[in-house]
Order: structure tokens, then sequence, then C-alpha cells
């Protein structure tokens, strides 16, 4: 008889569960799952996806207590680790902690700020409406050697703007947004800039 072969799941497909796990049966069933992977089923990808649960379930306690035990492993190998705490904090309006996070990821030897990260700094500081502390984290990012600008943050800077009707600033990071999308050739994301630009300038 020919032995049926046993597919071993990979650590993406591994974390893909935790994901899917989490939204159906919730944080503690996705626990379980982490807790029976065997030895090297448990890395960064999968105890990031069960942060990425804690944080998306507003679990502060135990995404601040999986994110320390990631730490002491070894697991913390980008900055999207980072990034979800900054984001559980982001979400309760506690701009200085993103900034503290930000900090620490600063001081990282291993890791770097990404785009994510000034994002997620910049948002926390829009939706406290303080537009200077966002337009100092902006400018911050644009002088990163490492950063590459994108669109999307600069569609975001233009919400805000808009928001506090400063037209004339959303104007200009629309435009900056457009040029990064016409240098990329993103259709639809264009339309989209171009359908936001012209309610900014009505």
């Amino acid at each position: 008889m020919r032995k049926k072969r046993i597919y071993k799941f990979s650590a993406r497909e591994h974390a893909l569960q935790i994901n899917l796990i989490s939204r159906v049966h919730g944080c503690s069933a996705a626990e379980r799952y982490v807790r029976n992977l065997p030895e090297q089923a448990r890395n960064d990808k999968t105890y990031g996806e069960l942060l990425h649960c804690y944080v998306r379930e507003h679990r502060t306690d135990k995404a601040l207590y999986h994110f320390q035990k990631m730490k002491e492993l070894g697991f913390v190998l980008s900055p999207r680790p980072f990034n979800e705490i900054m984001h559980l904090y982001a979400k309760s309006l506690q701009t200085d902690k993103v900034l503290g996070v930000l900090a620490e990821l600063k001081k990282n030897s291993k890791v770097s700020p990404d785009n994510d990260s000034y994002r997620i700094c910049i948002s926390s500081f829009g939706l406290k409406y303080d537009l200077d502390g966002m337009e100092r984290v902006l400018k911050e990012m644009e002088t990163q050697p490492h950063i590459v600008m994108d669109w999307c943050t600069y569609a975001v800077v233009a919400e805000f703007y808009e928001r506090e009707f400063f037209v004339d600033k959303a104007t200009d990071a629309l435009k900056k947004a457009k040029m990064i999308l016409q240098k990329k050739n993103h259709r639809r994301s264009h339309n989209l800039i171009n359908s936001d630009y012209e309610n900014v300038i009505k």
C-alpha cells in the first residue's frame, strides 16, 4: 500500500490558520492552536499573528505580555510587532505611548521603523486633532534615508488636513500622493486620489 503523505504547514500557513481561528472562535482558540504547535512552528510569524489577534480584540494586557515574550524569545525580527503595539495605543488615543514605542523601535539595532510605523504615529496625532505633531512626524519620516515615501501616507495626511479645513495643505498632500501614484502607475488608486483631489478643491 502506498503511504499517505502528511502535508506540513509552512510558518505563513500556520499564521493564516491562527488568523482565521481567532476571527471565527476568538483569541482563546488561537492561543490553544499556538500552544499545540510543534516547536519549530513557534516563530516570529506565528507569534506575530497571535499578537495581531490580541491587538484586534483590544486585549491590551495580553498584547503587552505577548510582545515582551516575543522580545525575550528573539521573535521581533521586523517592525511589525512594534507597529501592532503602536496601533493598540493609537486606537485609544494614547499618543505619548505611541511615540514611546516608536522611540524604542528607533533604538533597536536589528530593525528600523517602516512606513507603517510612521503612518500609525501620524494617524495618532491626526485623530487627536494635533496637526503640529502630525507634521513633525511626517517631516521626520520624509528625512529618513531608508524610507521611500508612499502615496497612502500623504492621503492619510490630506484627510486630516481636510477635516480641519486646511484646504491648501490637503491639496498639496494629495498632489504628492498623485505624483507617487503616477510613477508607479497604480491606476485604481490614482482614480481615487483624483476624486479626493476634486472634492478638496471644490
